[in-house]
């Protein structure tokens, strides 16, 4: 085992967001809010200048740019237009909370990350499902948007396993939409649409994912098998496993899958966890030693092992300079996101491979 695994004996697990977001009270004002959440602060479009490169090198102000900055401390989000009108904070929640309150939620949690870049909240969506070993799972709407350009307004679903804090992501939408702190009635009629949509997404989201969830529970499997280490590589480190079967004709039409189950047919040169980069050695401790991995749902179960995945990307992964904000912001929006997504369609699969019956009984 790798020292990551140290991490793992603290028995208080924080949610992922700890610091970065803060608990809403239902009958909080708007402004309370914002406060609480440390948003009470400006966006602003602030003048530039430059030097021309013509004698007498005057300094000249750039009449079609601004830059967009926080007011507080000359944080930098983005260079736009001149027309370009930053939505402040209390604008952007104001939207949120009339969204989701059109659907009947309310937020719970309302946080920003990237030194305030981008702003989001969560809301809890009625159900959640529990499974063997008293395994819960909530679930969650998450909304977001941002003021550096990098995020359009974006509808997650979201569930966070209680025992271990793992977060997953699903975009339910993403587009750009444009709103102002007053909206017309057609555009209120609109956002009451699009929020119960939202909410009606969310919740198969929620049944197909539960669906899946109780799939992996049921399925057995080695955590340090060749089928779990070839699993993590086509996760982590594609590279490692096309070394791996570079002198083995894969089964089928050589898919990830494929080369992941061939060594049942074919024994190709076994992998060891000595063979994987520092990300995979992460998912690996992660899958046999994160909080909840010897629940009845996870021990030996492939629910284990795409948790071990979840719990690697939201509480492990980088390094000592990789902060909280960061890893959060990259598992809900960035790269990470799709990792996760891949680790879940990825285990269903094997699921099928591993145990055909299980796999049929819960998905066909």
């Amino acid at each position: 085992m790798s020292t990551v695994t140290s991490i793992f004996k603290n028995p208080s697990i924080a949610e992922p967001w700890e610091g970065l977001g803060e608990t809403i009270q239902p009958t909080m004002s708007l402004e309370e809010m914002v406060h609480k959440a440390g948003l009470n602060w400006k966006v602003v479009a602030q003048k530039i200048y430059s030097r021309s490169v013509v004698a007498p090198f005057p300094v000249e102000e750039m009449t079609d740019y601004r830059r967009i900055c926080r007011d507080t401390d000359n944080r930098t989000y983005q260079i736009a237009s001149d027309g370009y009108s930053p939505l402040q904070n209390s604008n952007l929640v104001g939207f949120f909370k009339e969204y989701l309150e059109s659907a009947g939620m309310t937020i719970d949690t309302l946080g920003a990350l990237d030194e305030g870049a981008r702003v989001w909240a969560l809301a809890k969506i009625n159900g959640g499902f529990e499974l063997p070993g008293k395994d819960k799972v909530n679930t969650r709407l998450l909304v977001a948007n941002s003021h550096d350009g990098s995020l359009m307004f974006t509808t997650k679903f979201c569930s966070i396993r209680v025992v271990c804090a793992n977060t997953f992501a699903m975009a339910l939408r993403e587009a750009g939409k444009t709103f102002k702190a007053k909206h017309s009635r057609r555009d209120q009629e609109k956002m009451i649409q699009d929020a119960k949509e939202a909410l009606g997404l969310a919740k198969e989201e929620i049944q197909k994912y539960q669906q899946k969830a109780e799939l992996l529970s049921q399925v057995h499997i080695d955590p340090k098998g060749q089928e779990i280490l070839r699993y993590i590589s086509a996760l982590v480190d594609p590279q490692l496993l096309d070394k791996v079967i570079a002198s083995t004709t894969p089964m089928g039409n050589g898919s990830i899958l494929d080369n992941i189950v061939a060594h049942t047919v074919n024994k190709p040169t076994l992998l060891t966890e000595s063979d994987f980069n520092r990300a995979g050695k992460g998912i690996l401790d992660a899958i046999i030693s994160s909080p909840g991995s010897d629940l009845a749902s996870s021990k030996e179960t492939l629910w284990g092992v795409f948790n071990g995945v979840t719990y690697w990307a939201d509480h492990v992964r980088g390094d000592a300079r990789t902060t909280q904000d960061s890893r959060l912001n990259n598992s809900w929006f960035g790269q990470i996101s799709t990792v996760k997504e891949r680790a879940l369609d990825l285990a269903v699969d094997l699921a099928k491979v591993v145990d055909n019956t299980t796999y049929n009984r819960y998905m066909n």
